[in-house]
C-alpha cells in the first residue's frame, strides 16, 4: 500500500450481525415468558371450567345412581309381608309349601326384572329362591355373615353390594326382615344388577368408578378396573374380605392402574392411566355418598384444556403481530404528521382562549338545567321542539336527538288522548294555556303511562322578541298511583272481609280431609298388588279399608258442615289405645319413607273417654305428622316419636314427644293462632283446629319443650262417667 493510499479516510466499519440482533434478545425473551404465562393462565381457566362441568355432571350422575339403588327398596318388604312367606318359614320342610313358594318367588323376580330373590331363615340359610331350578340342593348356602342379613335380622333395611359365591352374580342386595308381629322370623333378599349404570358411564368417554369404604372398586366404566383398590389394604382388611366372601373368592385387590397427582388446596386432582392402549391424562373429582359410605370418582379428559392453551398462545402470537405492525405504522404516521399536529395544537389553543368564557357560561347554564327534576321543553312559534333537558327525556323515554325538530303529534302523546293533546297543543301555541297548568297523560317509550302537569310560559330572547313557548313538565305519576292504590286497598279490605269466613272453612276442610285421602291412596295401591297376585281375601280387606276411609272423609265433611251450622258433634265412648293404634296403622308408610319409628307406652286398664273418634284420630295424626316433620334434620337413628297413653283420677291423656328442634320462645305465643306457620307450604291451621276440637270435647291441648330436645304435646280429655 502506498503512502497516498494510507492518507485516504477509511469508511466506518459496519456493526457485526450478532451485535445488531442481540438487542432483540431481551424483548424476545420477555415476549416468550408472557406467552407462556398467558398460556398457563388459559390452561388453568379451562381446568377450572372442566371442574365446574364435573360438579354439574353430579346433578345427573348422583340422581341416576340413587334411583338405581332405591327404586327396588320396597319390593322385598312387600314380598316379606305376604302370609305365604310366614307360613313357609313356620314349616320350611313342608314340600307342598316348597312347591308353591319357589315358583312364587320365581314369578315375582321375573315380573320385577331383577336377578335373584331369596328367602333366608333366621340363621342365614337359604330356604327358597327364585333360581330354585338351577340351585344345587346338596350345597346349601349361608348368608349369616353378610352385612345386609345382619341389618335385616336386627329389624332394619339391609343394603350392600356383593358378589354371590355360588353364581358369581354381582349386584346390589336389598334385605328386609320377615316379621310376625315384632319378631323377625326370616329375611327376604333381592339382588339387583347395576349394569345399566355402568353402561351409561361408558358412554361419557371418561372413566367413572364407585368405591366402597375400603377403596375397592365395585362399579366402573372400565371393566378391567373392577375389584382393584385405590389405596393399599392392610392384612386384616384382606382377611375380613376373604372371610366374608363379599367379592367372591381369590380376589387379590391389586392396586388400580393409575397414577395420581394432587396439589394442596385443590379438591380435584390429576389422574394418568392407559385406556385402550393409549396413555391419557384426566382431571378427577371425588364425591362422597354418605348414605351408603361409598365414593363416586368421575374424570374429565385434560386434552381439551391443553389444546385450549396452545390455541390461546397461537392466537395471542397472531394478535401481537398485528399490534406490532400497527405500532410501526403509527410511528411512521406520527413522524409524517407531527408538524401538522403542532400547527393544529396552536390553532386549538387560540380557539380555546377565545371561547373559554363562552364555554364557562354555557356549562353553568347546562348544569343548572340538567340538575332540574322538572322536565323543560322549548318550542318555536310553529311547534318545533328546539330544546329538552335530561328530566324531559327521562319522563318520555326518548333521547334529545329523537325529539329535537319534531312537530306535533309528538311520539310520547298517548294514543287514547290524541284529541285532547291536539286541543292542549293549539291552546298553548295560541297563548290560551291555563296559568294553573294542564294535566296530561304521556305514553313512555317502553309502554307505560306517565301522568304530568304542564305549565306554559312565553319564550322571549334578549331583545324582547317572542320566539316561542317554554313548558315546565312535572311528573305526577307517583301521586296518581298512590291515589289508585288507596282506592284498591279499600276495595280489597271489603273483599277480604267477605271471604274470610269462607276461606277459613275451605282451609279447614282441605287440612282435615288430606289424611283420609292419603290412606285411601295407600290401600288402593295395596289392593292393586293383591288383585294382580289373585289374593281375594287381602283384596277384600283393602277394599273394606278404602270404604272405611271414604266414610271417614264423609264424616269429616259432615262435622265441618255441622260446625258451620253451630251444631255439636256426636260423642261416643272411645278407647285411647285403639285410637293411637288406628293412627299408626295409617302412618306406617309415611314412617317408613321418613326412616322414623314410633315407641308406644300404654297404661293398664285405660278408662274410656266420650269423644268423636274421627276428630280425635285427626288430632293424634296431626301431632304425630308434626313430630315427623320436625325431625327432618335429625339423624335417622334418633328419629323417634314417643307416644304415652295414661290417666289420673279425673282425666286421660295422650303425650306425643319428638326429637326435633323444639318450639322457639319467640313463636310460642303464636303457635295456636290461625294461619301462623313456620312451614313453607303450611296453612297454619293444624294446631288451631286440634285445640278447637279438644275444647269442643271439654279437653285441652298443651305443649312444652323437652329437656332432652324436641317438643312434647299433651292431649287431656275428661274420663267418661
Amino acid at each position: 500500500m502506498t503512502e497516498a493510499q494510507d492518507s485516504l479516510p477509511q469508511p466506518h466499519s459496519r456493526q457485526p450481525p450478532w451485535r445488531r440482533g442481540a438487542r432483540w434478545l431481551l424483548p424476545l425473551a420477555v415476549w416468550m415468558a408472557l406467552m407462556a404465562a398467558y398460556g398457563e393462565w388459559v390452561y388453568r381457566r379451562a381446568v377450572t371450567n372442566q371442574v365446574a362441568d364435573m360438579h354439574r355432571n353430579l346433578e345427573v350422575l348422583l340422581p341416576a345412581l340413587e334411583s338405581a339403588i332405591t327404586r327396588y327398596q320396597d319390593f322385598p318388604y312387600a314380598v316379606a309381608r305376604d302370609r305365604l312367606a310366614w307360613d313357609f318359614l313356620a314349616d320350611p320342610h313342608n314340600l307342598h309349601m316348597q312347591d308353591k313358594f319357589d315358583p312364587y318367588l320365581q314369578d315375582v323376580n321375573r315380573r320385577l326384572a331383577t336377578e335373584l330373590l331369596m328367602l333366608l331363615d333366621v340363621r342365614g340359610q337359604v330356604v327358597s329362591s327364585s333360581d330354585w331350578q338351577t340351585r344345587k340342593a346338596d350345597a346349601p348356602e349361608n348368608y349369616a355373615d353378610r352385612p345386609e342379613f345382619k341389618q335385616a335380622r336386627a329389624g332394619r333395611l339391609g343394603l350392600d353390594y356383593a358378589v354371590d359365591e355360588s353364581t358369581g352374580l354381582a349386584g346390589l342386595r336389598i334385605a328386609h326382615p320377615v316379621q310376625n308381629g315384632d319378631t323377625v322370623i326370616g329375611v327376604m333378599v333381592l339382588t339387583v344388577r347395576l349394569d345399566a349404570v355402568q353402561d351409561a358411564w361408558r358412554l361419557r368417554g371418561a372413566p367413572v368408578v364407585l368405591t366402597d369404604n375400603r377403596g375397592i372398586v365395585f362399579l366402573s366404566s372400565q371393566p378391567d378396573w373392577l375389584y382393584t383398590a385405590t389405596r393399599p389394604l392392610n392384612p386384616d382388611a384382606i382377611q375380613q374380605l376373604a372371610a366374608s366372601r363379599k367379592y367372591g373368592r381369590d380376589r387379590a385387590f391389586a392396586p388400580i392402574p393409575w397414577k395420581l397427582s394432587r396439589q394442596n388446596g385443590d379438591e380435584h386432582y390429576q389422574l394418568s392411566a392407559r385406556i385402550e392402549g393409549a396413555q391419557r391424562d384426566f382431571l378427577a373429582l371425588d364425591s362422597r355418598l354418605d348414605a351408603w359410605d361409598w365414593t363416586l370418582t368421575q374424570t374429565s379428559d385434560l386434552a381439551f384444556a391443553r389444546r385450549t392453551r396452545w390455541s390461546a398462545i397461537a392466537f395471542a402470537t397472531l394478535a401481537c403481530g398485528f399490534v406490532l405492525f400497527g405500532a410501526l405504522y403509527l410511528r411512521q404516521r406520527e413522524k409524517r404528521f407531527s408538524e401538522l399536529r403542532a400547527a393544529r395544537q396552536q390553532l386549538e389553543q387560540r380557539v380555546r382562549e377565545r371561547t373559554k368564557d363562552l364555554e364557562d357560561e354555557v356549562s353553568f347554564r347546562k348544569a343548572m338545567e340538567d340538575s332540574l327534576l322538572v322536565g323543560v321543553r322549548a318550542r318555536d312559534l310553529e311547534g318545533h321542539i328546539i330544546y329538552v333537558n335530561p328530566a324531559m327525556c327521562e319522563i318520555t323515554g326518548y333521547r334529545a336527538d329523537e325529539l329535537l325538530g319534531r312537530l306535533p303529534p309528538y311520539p310520547y302523546w298517548h294514543p287514547d288522548e290524541t284529541e285532547k293533546s291536539w286541543a292542549d297543543n293549539n291552546a298553548a301555541l295560541s297563548g290560551r294555556a291555563m296559568l294553573t297548568g294542564t294535566e296530561s297523560r304521556f305514553r313512555h317509550r317502553d309502554g307505560h303511562d306517565v301522568f304530568c302537569m304542564i305549565y306554559t310560559a312565553p319564550l322571549v330572547d334578549a331583545a324582547g322578541t317572542h320566539k316561542g313557548w317554554l313548558n315546565s313538565v312535572v311528573d305526577i305519576t307517583a301521586q296518581k298511583r298512590a291515589e289508585e292504590q288507596q282506592r284498591l286497598h279499600v276495595e280489597q279490605m271489603q273483599r277480604t272481609g267477605r271471604l274470610a269466613s269462607l276461606g277459613e272453612m275451605a282451609s279447614t276442610l282441605a287440612h282435615e280431609i288430606n289424611q283420609p285421602l292419603m290412606a285411601m291412596a295407600s290401600f288402593a295401591s295395596a289392593a292393586r298388588i293383591y288383585c294382580e297376585q289373585n289374593k281375594p281375601t287381602l283384596l277384600i280387606e283393602n277394599l273394606d279399608a278404602i270404604k272405611d276411609q271414604a266414610l271417614r272423609a264423609r264424616g269429616i265433611i259432615d262435622r265441618i258442615r255441622m260446625t258451620a251450622r253451630q251444631q255439636t258433634p256426636g260423642l261416643q265412648p272411645c278407647n285411647l289405645q285403639e285410637v293411637v293404634v288406628n293412627v299408626l296403622a295409617l302412618l306406617r308408610f309415611d314412617l317408613r319413607q321418613r326412616k322414623a319409628r314410633v315407641v308406644t307406652h300404654y297404661a293398664n286398664h285405660l278408662p274410656s273417654v266420650n269423644a268423636d273418634r274421627v276428630l280425635l284420630e285427626q288430632v293424634v295424626m296431626n301431632l304425630v305428622v308434626n313430630g315427623l316433620q320436625a325431625m327432618q334434620a335429625t339423624p335417622a337413628q334418633r328419629r323417634v316419636v314417643d307416644i304415652r297413653v295414661g290417666f289420673d283420677a279425673t282425666q286421660a291423656f295422650i303425650r306425643v314427644a319428638d326429637n326435633g328442634t323444639g318450639i322457639a320462645p319467640e313463636i310460642a305465643g303464636q303457635l295456636f293462632q290461625a294461619f301462623f306457620t313456620t312451614k313453607l307450604d303450611g296453612l297454619g291451621l293444624g294446631l288451631k283446629i286440634c285445640r278447637t276440637i279438644l275444647e269442643g270435647h271439654g279437653g285441652r291441648l298443651e305443649f312444652e319443650n323437652s329437656p332432652q330436645g324436641g317438643a312434647v304435646f299433651t292431649i287431656f280429655l275428661p274420663i267418661a262417667i
